[in-house]
């Protein structure tokens, strides 16, 4: 049997079939990522001017994107260090 390929019995009679798997949390997940990377970088890069930062942020940012970008806005977004 392949991939995603089901089996089922009803009474005697085998019936095969496909399910669709639903991607639909991956993608969530995946788009928080993308927006934690971008936000995390860009103010990592306009914070420190640095790019070293910038990519410190992008990481943090696609890793734990909820808490990166809280923080980004606690720091008051893009700012420069004072």
């Amino acid at each position: 049997m392949r991939a995603g390929q089901v089996s089922r019995y009803y009474g005697n009679t085998q019936v095969s079939g496909y399910e669709e798997d639903d991607n639909t949390g991956k993608m969530i997940l995946a788009a928080f990522s993308v927006v934690g990377l971008a936000s995390g970088a860009y103010h990592g890069y306009r914070r420190n001017d640095s790019l070293a930062w910038a990519a410190w942020w992008g990481l943090c940012g696609s890793v734990i994107p909820v808490f990166t970008v809280a923080v980004a806005v606690a720091q008051g977004f893009g700012k420069p260090k004072v």
